[in-house]
């Protein structure tokens, strides 16, 4: 099998060039004269690649050139000495906590309320345990999500076990068992690609055959890509097997970076909404309680990433309805038809929240009014609403639509997150703390009117967004970027960015 050539799309030979002439020392760099340590910091920048980083966007032609220097006169100059720590410092830094900072880049937002990460407390750290030593510093200047390590050895796998490139297989029928088709040949030399397939005996009777052994590797692939394993090679099966070798390894660079995040730091007790797989998971003393289906923002609508904490639910919550959707949706029903607001126990609102007769209101060209739907069976909301602070307006809630959880790409909302067994996670927030009392789910909140239950101490939730991770089974699994939010990032990651 050919080694992929690992590559990157930003022009190396621009990236920092002028470093050297921008220089205003500080006078606080260290000598980097010795030439071992500074070998050993050029090797770290060298294996950057390995964890998915570009090195030549980390000065490091420059640095090759010092050390040439080094070699001929013995010494280095401040600016020489301070590009070098320069380079190093931010190189760990982004090894630890990634190049990207998601919050700045309006990637993801945060709680005030959530501790902020200490990046050079950690890096003074660092330092320190790593004494003298640039190998040192860069071993150790490891991540602390416990998922790292494993993506990183599939993803350095990859880098080396992944062909330059593999056949495209072109549409056509629904290839399955029992059939034969002159694309099969190529859909066998796919598989076997990634590990799907076995090698073919000397004789492999007819290639072309579309038989048992082709149907079990098509999914075993269907189920580490998210899609339903029928065994048949259909239009979304096809889609998923012509990604090509270098999309997939970016994907894992992505990923890798995520981790690197604080932001994706694991919650030993609080709930994790996974947005691209569409699932939920809480979290206790480290380990899973519950898990459910979710469904999340569609594409345009997009669910964001969150770090904030759960403090209330809303049992029999009301719908105050979008301005978008009203516009989009309600309001060509209610001109169509006199009823409408009656028949969806729908109230007429305005900004101040005084309800308005709706025979008083100009449907032709409505402003200043809102609509409210009330609690009930046919409310979007369902029967509860988890929330937490966030500038989005979204939030965790029931919903009656509960026929969607049965796909496997659940984007379905207008960005917030539908949960599945919404009434048992509302009550296992409140049982996280052993705290006794009638639960959201039943009892004193059977009148149907809306009310507010504050948590006795509010409970993290994380809405993250993951493309590929290794799950408990120790397999790697891909998510489709439904938001194309991998090429957003790889773009970040591979663009010089001026004064760093």
């Amino acid at each position: 099998m050919a080694t992929l050539l690992f590559s990157f799309s930003a022009p190396a030979a621009a990236v920092h060039g002028d470093d050297l002439l921008r220089c205003e020392t500080t006078g606080m760099a260290a000598d980097w004269s010795d030439s071992e340590r500074l070998d050993e910091l050029i090797d770290g920048l060298r294996n950057l690649y390995r964890h998915g980083l570009h090195p030549d966007l980390y000065s490091l032609r420059e640095l090759v050139t010092i050390r040439e220097h080094l070699s001929l006169w013995g010494s280095l100059s401040d600016c020489e000495n301070q590009l070098a720590e320069t380079t190093f410092h931010r190189a760990l830094l982004d090894l630890k906590f990634g190049r990207i900072d998601p919050q700045a880049r309006g990637i993801t937002w945060q709680s005030p309320l959530m501790p902020p990460p200490r990046h050079q407390e950690a890096l003074s750290g660092l330092l320190a345990e790593a004494g003298n030593s640039p190998k040192q510093a860069f071993e150790l200047a490891r991540p602390e999500n416990p998922d790292y390590p494993a993506l990183l050895q599939v993803y350095r796998q990859a880098l080396q076990d992944y062909p330059s490139w593999w056949p495209l297989i072109e549409a056509g029928p629904t290839l399955k068992e029992g059939s034969e088709d002159p694309r099969v040949p190529h859909l066998k030399q796919r598989l076997r690609a990634q590990g799907y397939l076995d090698d073919p005996p000397q004789d492999d009777g007819n290639p072309e055959a579309y038989d048992a052994a082709v149907a079990n590797a098509v999914r075993s692939f269907q189920r580490d890509f998210n899609l339903y394993p029928d065994g048949r090679a259909g239009r979304s099966t096809l889609e998923a097997l012509n990604r090509p070798p270098g999309e997939l390894i970016d994907t894992l660079r992505a990923n890798l970076e995520r981790l690197r995040w604080p932001f994706n730091a694991p919650l030993h007790r609080g709930l994790v909404i996974d947005i691209a797989g569409a699932e939920a998971t809480l979290y206790d003393e480290g380990k899973a309680v519950w898990s459910g289906r979710v469904q999340v923002g569609k594409p345009g609508r997009e669910t964001p990433e969150v770090r904030s904490l759960i403090t209330h639910v809303t049992r029999n919550p009301a719908w105050n309805i979008p301005t978008s959707i009203f516009m989009e949706n309600k309001l060509p029903r209610i001109r169509r038809d006199p009823d409408y607001l009656e028949d969806h126990n729908l109230r007429v609102l305005d900004h101040s929240g005084n309800e308005l007769a709706p025979d008083q209101v100009d449907w032709a060209s409505p402003a200043g009014v809102r609509l409210q739907q009330q609690p009930g069976p046919a409310n979007p909301l369902g029967s509860v609403v988890i929330r937490f602070s966030n500038p989005y307006a979204v939030y965790l809630h029931d919903t009656p639509a509960g026929n969607l959880f049965q796909s496997t790409e659940r984007f379905y909302s207008h960005g917030c997150v539908r949960v599945e067994g919404a009434e048992t996670l509302a009550g296992l927030l409140f049982s996280l703390h052993d705290w006794r009392t009638e639960t959201v789910a039943t009892g004193s909140y059977s009148s149907g009117e809306p009310r507010n239950v504050h948590l006795p101490r509010s409970v993290p939730v994380l809405m993250t967004y993951r493309t590929a991770y290794i799950d408990k089974n120790h397999r790697l699994q891909f998510r489709r970027d439904g938001y194309q939010r991998d090429h957003r990032l790889i773009t970040l990651l591979d663009t010089p960015e001026p004064g760093r």
